[in-house]
This record gives C-alpha cells, sequence and structure tokens, in this order.
C-alpha cells in the first residue's frame, strides 16, 4: 500500500528518537544516483522537525563491475567515499549519517564509525520501511539473543527439509542488529531485527538442504524447484555454481560466480551476463527458437559444457 509523505515522515520522526536524535546535533544524508528521494525527504523533514541540523551530501553512484543488474546492494568493500577527504570529513563532523546509498564494509564507512559518528542505512522503499517498523522490544529481544550467542560454544541448526549443520562458535564477534541507532559509533539498517556471527574455521559440519521458499538472498529470490546440471561424466566438476533469477531464460540472464582464488570461501569475485561467462562452460540449454520463461531453478554445482547450437530455454535435470 503506498505511503503518504506525511506517513513517511512519521516513521521517520519515530526511528529518529529511538535513535536519541537530539535538538541541536548535526545530520548528514548521504544521498547518490540510486536513494530513494521519498525517501531522502522524509528523513530530512523528520530531522528538522526534531529541531537538528540538516545537510545533504550527493556522492557518486556506488556500482561495481561485479554488480547483478544495477542493484547497488551487491557491492561491497568500496565505495566512492574511501578516497574522497572532504566527504569523509562532512560525515565524521555528523553526529548521524543516513545512508541511502548502500555503504557496506567499506573503509570509509569505519573511519566514519571510528569518529563516533553512528550511521543508519535505510534504502528499501518506503513501504518496505513502514511495515517493518523497530521498537525498543526489538532491541531488547536482540540483545538477549546476542548474550545468548555469547554464552555458546557450539550451534546446531537443523529443518524439516533435512539440513542438520553443526558448529563451534567464538572465534567471530556477534553482530546484533535492531533497526535504529542509539549510541556514539553505532552502525545498524533499517528494518532489522537479528543476531548473526561466523562459524570458527574449520569447525563445521554436517549438510544444508536447500527448499521450496528458502531465501536465495544473492538472488533476490525463493527457491522453487531445484535442479543441478548435469557434470561431463570422465571430468572432474568445474568450480563454478549456476542460477538463473525467476521469469528468465538462460540466454537473457544466467549468472555465474566462482570463487577467488586466494580464498576459497570469498565472496564471489565474478558475476556477469551468460553472454561474458567463459565460453566453454555455460548451463545445459533445449534448442528452441523463443525463450521459454520460467520459475526460477536453483542450480548448484558445475555447469555442463556448452552444447552447440542456439540457446534460449534451459533444461530441468533432476539433482544426482
Amino acid at each position: 500500500m503506498p505511503l503518504s509523505p506525511s506517513q513517511l515522515t512519521r516513521c521517520w520522526t519515530e526511528v529518529l528518537q529511538l535513535s536519541k536524535l537530539a535538538p541541536g546535533e548535526n545530520v548528514l544524508i548521504l544521498t547518490s544516483q540510486n536513494s530513494d528521494p521519498r525517501v531522502v525527504d522524509a528523513a530530512a523533514r523528520a530531522a528538522a522537525a526534531l529541531q537538528a541540523r540538516v545537510v545533504k551530501l550527493d556522492i557518486a553512484p556506488n556500482w561495481d563491475t561485479c554488480e547483478v543488474g544495477t542493484d547497488p546492494t551487491v557491492v561491497s568493500g568500496a565505495s566512492p567515499i574511501d578516497d574522497d577527504p572532504m566527504a569523509l570529513a562532512a560525515m565524521k563532523a555528523a553526529d548521524l549519517v543516513i545512508d541511502t546509498v548502500f555503504l557496506l564494509f567499506t573503509p570509509g564507512q569505519r573511519a566514519v564509525l571510528e569518529s563516533g559518528t553512528r550511521m543508519l542505512l535505510a534504502y528499501e522503499p518506503p513501504e518496505v520501511l513502514a511495515r517493518v517498523m523497530p521498537s525498543a522490544d526489538d532491541r531488547r529481544r536482540v540483545l538477549a539473543a546476542r548474550d545468548a550467542y555469547a554464552q555458546g560454544h557450539r550451534i546446531t541448526v537443523t529443518s524439516a527439509a533435512g539440513t542438520r549443520l553443526t558448529a563451534s562458535i567464538g572465534a567471530y564477534p556477534i553482530t546484533a542488529e535492531y533497526g535504529y541507532v542509539d549510541s556514539p559509533g553505532r552502525w545498524d539498517h533499517w528494518p532489522s531485527g537479528f543476531v548473526l556471527t561466523w562459524p570458527d574455521e574449520g569447525e563445521s559440519n554436517g549438510r544444508v538442504v536447500l527448499d521450496r521458499g528458502d531465501i536465495l538472498l544473492p538472488m533476490k529470490d525463493y527457491v522453487t524447484e531445484a535442479s543441478s546440471p548435469a557434470c561431463p561424466t570422465t571430468a572432474r566438476p568445474k568450480a563454478w555454481s549456476c542460477w538463473r533469477p525467476a521469469t528468465s531464460s538462460c540466454r537473457s540472464r544466467t549468472t555465474c560466480r566462482r570463487p577467488s582464488p586466494w580464498r576459497s570461501n570469498a565472496a564471489p569475485s565474478y558475476a556477469s551476463r551468460a553472454d561474458s561467462m567463459p565460453s566453454s562452460w555455460m548451463p545445459t540449454c533445449a534448442a528452441s527458437t523463443t525463450p521459454t520463461p520460467m520459475r526460477c531453478r536453483t542450480w548448484a554445482g558445475a555447469c555442463s559444457p556448452r552444447p552447440a547450437g542456439p540457446r534460449s530455454a534451459c533444461t530441468t535435470r533432476p539433482p544426482p
């Protein structure tokens, strides 16, 4: 349901009050080409109504050569502010930075937080922001979960689909996000409400099963039917994972990733359209003159060699 400007401003007022925005504090709203003007305007109005000083800083778009489509949320580790002393100085001078660009794990972001500035990311559409408003009770529950994790040393994850994974924890910090920033140097993301940590290196064992309805976060889609590409019976599978978004053909949108040569568990270092993939490795496709729209098939494993002839509709092969 669409939100009026006044409704969105009220949402922002509530979140900024939870973030302990005080009269006379400095608020910097970070914007770019991909920012939603409705979110920017409502944030500025709410902060001004709370008697804060508000400025906007527009920076270059946070695109990346490995992006999928035009989605900047797949970019992490670098941003246009990292080597911009003027932008960094302005952000460090603020008490609160509202990020509508989507900076994530960047050197500039860390430097701003270390200065004591708190940062709140708000990138989702207004209707989503209004539907998942944070609350003081969210904070209480998240911090209770964080404390429970901090006391544990081993975690077991199970599911009705057959997942059973055990891992040791404790070597890495615990992230706790509840949707607002109420202490100096805090970063959070509205909407949020979770804790997370990483397993200790080499201490994870078991099996993870993806079932229909599970979220595929990198593709921003849901699992609807599982399949896997065929591997040559005489060749070792290549280190590739391939998938297609919903309602697409493998010719028009196939995305692949491969592990970084430096770290086996690194983030994807390669992502592009099908036409730019390595020429010898493509998902198996049926010969057809018209692309056939299909619901999302999740392809995990290796890609089979590209067949000769036209490539359009993807073949579904049952997993071994």
